[in-house]
C-alpha cells in the first residue's frame, strides 16, 4: 500500500529513465499560529485532475492554496502538458540540485552535505503567472531551509510494485512572499517539505482511506500517517507515527490504539471525525481536533487540526484521502470547475472555485452579464 523511503531511494527513482510513474509530486506547506499558510504541489499525473484522453503520466499540474486566518484566500489548480515541462539535476561530491519546471513556475531543491553525514536542504519555489488580469495570477516564491531528515526507518521496495513516501524536512521556518489578483501574503511559519511516488495508480493501491498529519511544536515536529485498507480482512491497518527534531533525527512509535470521534458528513458524502485519540506503547498519548475545514471534495478533504502530545498543543493541517472514490463520472464537471489549463477552455463557473475567495462571485456574475 505504501512504504516510507529515505532521500537516497527518491532521487534514484524520481530520476529513472525507463518507468514513466503513474504519479509523483513534492508537496510544500506552511503555517503560523494564526492560521496563515499555504500549501504548494508540483506534481506529475495528480490523480486529482479532471479526466483526459492525455495519459496520466503526461499531465504537469501546479497546485497553490493561500490561507489567511483559518480560511482559504486563493486557490489555483493549474495543468499544463508535458511539453511544457523541464526537469534537470547537477550532482557534485556534496551537493545535489534539483529543479523542476512547470509552465512558467519552478522548484528548486538544493540538498548539501553538512557534516558527520548530515544533509541540510533548501526550496525555492518561484510562481510566475504573468497576467496580472486573470484571476489565477500569482507572482512570487515559498523559501524554505531545513535539516534533511535521517534514518527513516523505510523498507526499499520497486517502483513498479509500490506507493513510496519520502518525508524530507519539517521543523524548519518559510518564507512566503506572494501577490495575487486582489490580495497579498508575506509572513513565516513552519513548513514541511516530502515526496511521493508510485507506478501503480492510486484508486489500485488497495487503499481504502487514510488521514495524514503534522504538526510543528518548540522543539520537535509529529507527523501521523493512519491508513486503511479496502481488504479489513487480509490487511492490518497502516499506522505511521514519527517525530522529528530540529538535526532532522526522525523517531519511529508504535500505536497501541486509535480511536475516533463524533464523525461528521460533508455535503460531498465523506466521514471525518471531529477528533482522534491515538496511545502509543512507546510514546506519549497524541490527540487530533479538528479546528476549521479548509477543502472539501468527494475524494479529498484538508482541515486545520490542534494536536496534543501530552502536555504540549500545536496547529497543524490533516488530509483526508479516499482513492475509491477518484474518476466517478458525476464528479467530473465539478473537478474542471476547480482547474484552469494552459492550451484549452476551463469551466464557465471556474469564478467560483479558483483564484481570490474574496471575488468569486463578483467574477462570476460579471461573466453572465454581455457588458
Amino acid at each position: 500500500m505504501i512504504h516510507t523511503v529515505p532521500i537516497v531511494d527518491e532521487e534514484s527513482l524520481f530520476r529513472a529513465k525507463d518507468i514513466q510513474p503513474e504519479f509523483s509530486w513534492w508537496y510544500v506547506d506552511v503555517l503560523d499560529a494564526s492560521g496563515n499558510g499555504c500549501v504548494c504541489i508540483f506534481s506529475q499525473g495528480l490523480p486529482f485532475l479532471p479526466g483526459s484522453p492525455v495519459e496520466r503520466s503526461q499531465r504537469f499540474s501546479l497546485n497553490c492554496v493561500l490561507y489567511k486566518d483559518g480560511k482559504e484566500c486563493f486557490y489555483l489548480l493549474q495543468e499544463f502538458p508535458e511539453s511544457a515541462v523541464c526537469f534537470e539535476q547537477i550532482s557534485t561530491d556534496i551537493e545535489s540540485v534539483e529543479t523542476w519546471t512547470i509552465g512558467p513556475h519552478r522548484f528548486e531543491r538544493r540538498i548539501t552535505q553538512a557534516n558527520e553525514g548530515n544533509h541540510n536542504i533548501q526550496c525555492l519555489i518561484e510562481l510566475d503567472s504573468s497576467d496580472n488580469s486573470l484571476a489565477h495570477y500569482i507572482q512570487g516564491s515559498i523559501q524554505l531551509s531545513g535539516s534533511l531528515i535521517q534514518d527513516i526507518q523505510g523498507l526499499e521496495v520497486p517502483l513498479s510494485r509500490e506507493h513510496q513516501w519520502t518525508p524530507l524536512t519539517t521543523q524548519c521556518i518559510a518564507t512566503i512572499d506572494v501577490t495575487t489578483q486582489d490580495d497579498e501574503l508575506s509572513m513565516k511559519g513552519a513548513a514541511y517539505h516530502d515526496s511521493n511516488i508510485s507506478n501503480v495508480p492510486l484508486n489500485q493501491l488497495n487503499i481504502d482511506h487514510w488521514w495524514w498529519a503534522r504538526c510543528s511544536f518548540a522543539h520537535r515536529t509529529w507527523i501521523v500517517y493512519l491508513l486503511k485498507s479496502t481488504n479489513q480482512v487480509e490487511s492490518s491497518p497502516v499506522y505511521i507515527v514519527a517525530s522529528v527534531d530540529r538535526l532532522g533525527r526522525w523517531k519511529s512509535y508504535d500505536v497501541e490504539s486509535m480511536d475516533v470521534v463524533q464523525r461528521k458528513r460533508s455535503i460531498y458524502g465523506l466521514s471525518l471525525p471531529s477528533a482522534w485519540r491515538i496511545n502509543l506503547l512507546d510514546g506519549p498519548p497524541i490527540t487530533m481536533q479538528v479546528q476549521s475545514w479548509l477543502d472539501d471534495s468527494p475524494f479529498y478533504q484538508r482541515v486545520l487540526v490542534k494536536m496534543s502530545v501530552g502536555s504540549e498543543e500545536a496547529r497543524g493541517y490533516l488530509e483526508h484521502v479516499v482513492p475509491p472514490r477518484l474518476d466517478i463520472p458525476w464528479q467530473q464537471p465539478f473537478i474542471r470547475m476547480k482547474t484552469h489549463f494552459q492550451d484549452q477552455q476551463g469551466s464557465f463557473f471556474s469564478p467560483l472555485f479558483t483564484g481570490p475567495a474574496n471575488s468569486r462571485w463578483s467574477r462570476q456574475i460579471s461573466q453572465c452579464i454581455p457588458f
